[in-house]
């Protein structure tokens, strides 16, 4: 970019009033190296509306004269090599392209700059700690230099500088590059002198760049050796770190999802585990199991619940299969025996039950033995409830319901005392135990198959 326009050594000898006298007829305006720090007052009587170009450098303006965004025709500005701390506002110069205010005192550099349609922008050697986020706005600009400043990073929005092709940011504090400037088509760029020590692997997709200057800077991604043999080593070494970086986000990625099948298969597996638990229900009683596989035989917990009412259990089991559903039945006999003199053989006289998963039938036996029949030639009548009793006052009747033969209810449905005590007190006197057709049938109903799931 260049620094100002060529002067001829004899105009350091012309006044500054008839300086001013030529840009009306020339449109172009060359104040360099004359120590000026504001416009004579005389410049109000010169038409410089047509003029193009203006340079101002080498001299000790700290505030750019508001004369100058008065010549709405500028197309090239250089205020060179002052000490100028703000620029005023420049809105009105819509046809300058071309600005150049490096070697100031700026601070910061204004937004409505940004709104301006130039092509070269040169700040550099200011004390700019950042540049605007209006940056983007300027997209018809090809060089940007801003260079010898203190600026830490660079803003995401350079990537919208679609006609960039010159990016100049030489002695600056910059520890990185934004993924944006992969997008732009540069073709020089130089970052010597800064602080990065990565270049982002995406920055082979720079097809255009012929330029690439990172010289003093602590490279750890290329490494300093590849860096020193120039732009091809380094991009061919980006290339290869891509290769490896994809694979191993492929195997990343596979990981993930073979991750993700084993948890939607135990996810679903749980799943349905949880609908068949709610469809088969809770166990009814204490017999009722879900198993795997193999039988069950209820005939351990039954004679269990015998112990623990004092009675005495000769089982018959039929084995029940286990799997989802489970079907079967377990029948068997609780005897008791009490005295009682002149009816047995003993002096005992015993009462049957007969136990099913459904409930405890009562059978009576006034000759003192039990004896069993065979279920087949029976018809089977569910006993879920105790049934009204058809027998005389004079049997010895125990009724047990299965619910009351679970270990944790203590709660039984056995007879109270005091109807033994009576019925006992029956047989004394010599009352023969008399049974009907009708209880004579009931007792010898077999037990309730019952269904376990």
């Amino acid at each position: 970019m260049p620094q100002s326009p060529v002067n001829n050594a004899s105009s350091f000898n012309v006044p500054v009033e008839k300086l001013f006298e030529q840009a009306e007829e020339t449109g172009v305006l060359v104040l360099t190296g004359r120590k000026l720090s504001i416009f004579p007052p005389t410049v109000s009587s010169f038409d410089l509306t047509d003029v193009t170009v203006v340079d101002l450098s080498a001299n000790r303006f700290v505030v750019l004269p508001q004369a100058i965004a008065e010549m709405v025709s500028i197309e090239r500005l250089c205020c060179y090599n002052n000490v100028m701390r703000t620029l005023p506002n420049l809105n009105k110069l819509q046809s300058l392209v071309s600005l150049n205010v490096s070697r100031n005192h700026l601070a910061n550099l204004p937004a409505h700059i940004c709104s301006l349609p130039l092509k070269e922008l040169n700040v550099s050697h200011n004390r700019l700690v950042s540049l605007p986020d209006e940056l983007g706005q300027l997209k018809s600009l090809m060089d940007l230099d801003v260079s010898g400043n203190e600026i830490a990073a660079l803003p995401s929005c350079i990537g919208e500088l679609t006609c960039l092709r010159d990016l100049n940011v030489r002695r600056n504090h910059l520890q990185g590059l934004p993924e944006e400037l992969t997008s732009l088509a540069l073709v020089r760029l130089d970052i010597s002198v800064n602080r990065i020590s990565r270049l982002p692997l995406s920055f082979i997709k720079i097809l255009t760049l012929r330029t690439l200057t990172l010289h003093d800077n602590p490279m750890v991604l290329p490494p300093t050796n590849i860096c020193l043999r120039g732009r091809v080593h380094i991009m061919k070494y980006l290339q290869a770190e891509m290769e490896q970086a994809n694979c191993r986000d492929d195997i990343s990625v596979r990981s993930s999802r073979a991750a993700a099948r084993r948890e939607m298969r135990a996810n679903s597996s749980r799943r349905t585990h949880s609908s068949r638990d709610l469809k088969d229900g809770p166990p009814q009683h204490p017999g009722a199991r879900t198993m795997a596989s193999g039988p069950l035989s209820l005939e351990a917990e039954m004679e269990s619940v015998a112990k623990q009412h004092g009675l005495d259990w000769s089982g018959r089991s039929r084995s029940i299969g286990a799997g989802p559903s489970m079907t079967g039945s377990i029948t068997g006999s609780l005897s008791v025996s009490r005295p009682v003199s002149g009816h047995s053989p003993s002096g005992m006289v015993a009462s049957s039950t007969t136990v099913s998963a459904g409930g405890i039938v009562p059978k009576h036996d006034p000759d003192g033995t039990l004896e069993d029949d065979d279920d087949d030639d029976l018809e089977t009548t569910p006993v879920s409830s105790p049934q009204p009793r058809t027998s005389t006052p004079n049997s010895s009747d125990v009724f047990f319901d299965a619910a009351a033969s679970i270990p944790d209810t203590p709660a039984s449905s056995v007879r109270s005392d005091s109807h033994l005590s009576a019925s006992s007190q029956d047989m004394k006197q010599g009352a023969s135990p008399a049974r009907s057709p009708v209880h004579k049938a009931q007792s010898r109903k077999p037990p309730c198959h019952t269904t376990l799931v």
